[in-house]
């Protein structure tokens, strides 16, 4: 059942059953989930896809702000979905795996086994993307959009990624919304950078 948020269409919280994962320590850590929610509603050409990764420790509840018909994040043009990190409460987390794992016993997670399983998400549950827009919450060096390029790096993938999030360099005093619209991470930025991706998108596809 769909819900309204701001007039935006979303679908209830997502469990995406992981399975058990082999984590970058090493570690299995058996039985994972990772909770997901999405916005707005899926093209049939699967081309409008916004990945909304949460900084560490926030969950979607804290970050969905941006999303509403006509905002930043435009429930009616995007599907975006905002995955849940590993450790945040609401996906596999200290305080809701099972002993002897929870609490001080909690395997460490690190951003790269976040990306692998939310690609997995991507894929398994939405198919597979050309395209894909990452919005930091926050800082764009060393955020998950950086993780996400040093994944598909590592695994041959050469789909188009864009990466929307203030950059780590010193920026003029003013207010919140200039600062915001010199780091072109304001609406009008965000609306651009998604607009000149499906135009590439629609030109690619004509001339393949």
């Amino acid at each position: 059942m769909s819900s309204t948020l701001g007039n935006a269409m979303t679908t209830p919280a997502a469990i995406f059953e992981a399975g058990d994962l082999l984590l970058s320590s090493g570690q299995t850590y058996r039985r994972a989930k990772l909770s997901y929610r999405t916005y707005g509603t899926l093209s049939a050409a699967r081309d409008n896809v916004v990945l909304y990764p949460t900084s560490y420790s926030a969950q979607h509840l804290d970050t969905q702000w941006l999303i509403s018909p006509g905002g930043i994040l435009d429930s009616d043009r995007w599907f975006v979905i905002i995955p849940d990190m590993f450790g945040n409460g609401l996906s596999s987390s200290p305080s809701n795996t099972p002993e002897p794992f929870n609490a001080s016993r909690y395997p460490h997670f690190s951003i790269l086994d976040n990306v692998r399983v939310q690609r997995r998400l991507l894929h398994e549950v939405f198919g597979k993307f050309k395209h894909v827009v990452t919005v930091e919450d926050g800082c764009l060096q060393g955020g998950m959009g950086s993780a996400v390029l040093e994944f598909m790096v590592d695994n041959g993938y050469t789909s188009q990624v864009k990466r929307l999030g203030i950059p780590d360099r010193l920026v003029e005093h003013g207010t919140q919304d200039e600062l915001y619209a010199e780091c072109h991470y304001d609406a009008a930025a965000m609306v651009a950078t998604c607009e000149e991706m499906l135009r590439e998108a629609i030109v690619e596809k004509r001339t393949a």
